[in-house]
């Protein structure tokens, strides 16, 4: 009994710990500074990768101005490549037009979390951003970041 007590008492420590934010006030949430992606021209390309999670994930979906894309799963060696329908790429560039990534001056540690890489490429100037699901929630990226995934999804499927 008291063996299944200290491992269900390590079990909820280990779960309540895993993720946090370190040093977290209100004060540095809310003054955090924005960032937006370069101005999209004819020429424009959107990629992330998601990693991480329990399984160990790592996928990338790579988006292009004409609508093609590619996906790829390193855990499954699978590429998929396939072309999105006008509407689709019209609504992934208004996401990406009016996308603010808050920055945030804390940091997140997040145990089993997904870990969001993308990047925001036009005409020669580049963005870069990594989020995770702690932060992806108060970053601005949440509906992209949702969009690229749902996109990554259906495909693998």
């Amino acid at each position: 009994m008291a063996k299944r007590t200290f491992f269900l008492l390590w079990i909820i420590a280990l779960l309540v710990t895993g993720c946090s934010i370190a040093n977290y006030t209100p004060e540095k949430v809310l003054n955090t500074p924005a960032y937006t992606p370069p101005p999209l021209a004819d020429d424009w390309t959107v990629s992330m990768t998601q990693s991480g999670g329990i399984m160990g994930m790592l996928r990338t979906i790579t988006i292009q101005a004409n609508g093609n894309y590619t996906v790829t799963d390193e855990r499954a060696t699978n590429t998929v490549n396939g072309t999105l329908k006008e509407a689709d790429v019209s609504k992934l560039r208004t996401m990406v037009t009016n996308a603010n990534l808050a920055v945030q001056k804390t940091k997140t540690i997040c145990a089993d979390c997904f870990v969001y890489d993308i990047s925001i490429q036009s005409s020669g100037q580049k963005m870069i951003a990594t989020l995770n699901d702690m932060s992806l929630p108060d970053s601005g990226m949440e509906e992209l970041i949702g969009f690229l995934s749902s996109v990554m999804d259906s495909t693998l499927q």
